[in-house]
């Protein structure tokens, strides 16, 4: 005996024909598969147990389904409510060069406190930077 994991066809439990009388009246045969000289046939069941058991995993596959897609467009809608800011920081991201050498010599001296870029409200400012000894 063995189960198949694939698609409709799922947790179907595979019994060789030699044995099927011995299968459990409660079993449902879902499909059959002719045998061949080298491979002998199979009866495919499902158990009322398996059967209630893939409803619930059906609907749980489709809840998380529904979820991802949700997440996925508040995420997309999220980032189009800010594309102008994105590409505003975008373009003038190369005017900084000077500031984010200043930024990594001083975080390599050891009395220089560390330096940061200022974000504020999305938007990079090159002029302004944030500069700290503790927190």
């Amino acid at each position: 005996m063995c189960t198949r994991c694939s698609g409709k066809d799922r947790f179907q439990i595979e019994v060789p024909d030699n044995i099927a009388n011995r299968v459990p009246s409660a079993y449902v045969l879902k499909s059959k598969r002719k045998g061949t000289t080298k491979t002998p046939g199979v009866l495919r069941y499902w158990s009322p147990e398996v059967e209630r058991f893939l409803e619930r995993m059906t609907q749980a596959e489709e809840r998380r389904d529904a979820a991802v897609k949700d997440t996925l467009r508040r995420l997309f809608h999220r980032f189009d409510m800010h594309r102008y800011d994105l590409a505003h920081i975008l373009a003038h991201r190369s005017r900084c060069p000077l500031r984010k050498r200043h930024a990594l010599i001083c975080s390599r001296v050891p009395h220089c406190p560390p330096c940061v870029p200022a974000v504020l409200i999305g938007r990079l400012r090159c002029g302004a930077w944030v500069c700290w000894t503790a927190w």
